[in-house]
């Protein structure tokens, strides 16, 4: 295993798995990944959505261990989105922030994506499908 830099962050408090809105308030979906995919450390992922608000507003992204239970870092904030078809490209990194004395990937779990709007309240907002990282 590389050995990873250690990086001080603020902890991220993320809405309950289960709580989010029903599709009728306007949830993101995730076009990519969409579930299953296997990424490599340094690998470029194009992440796409729509949904949500039909108005151009700003959206922040996440990057989770779904095994771990764990917001592992902010991939993006304040994305311009349109209301319509949104997309970031991210390159998944080989050093990650240390919180919780946790800081490396592991093979085994499984990651993903969440969105949520930048503009408070906090209304929407989405878990993406699993995928995993070698």
């Amino acid at each position: 295993m590389a050995k990873q830099k250690k990086v001080e962050q603020e902890e991220i408090k993320l809405p309950i798995l289960g709580k989010q809105p029903k599709a009728s308030r306007g949830t993101y979906v995730f076009l990519n990944p969409f579930g299953d995919e296997i990424f490599e450390v340094k690998s470029k992922v194009a992440i796409y959505w729509n949904g949500g608000p039909s108005t151009p507003h700003f959206v922040n992204l996440y990057f989770l261990d779904r095994t771990a239970n764990s917001a592992i870092m902010k991939i993006a904030n304040h994305i311009s989105y349109d209301g319509k078809l949104g997309m970031f490209q991210w390159i998944i990194p080989d050093s990650l922030p240390v919180f919780n004395n946790y800081a490396y990937l592991d093979h085994t779990h499984q990651y993903d994506i969440y969105i949520e709007n930048f503009q408070y309240p906090l209304i929407y907002y989405t878990y993406g499908p699993n995928f995993k990282i070698t």
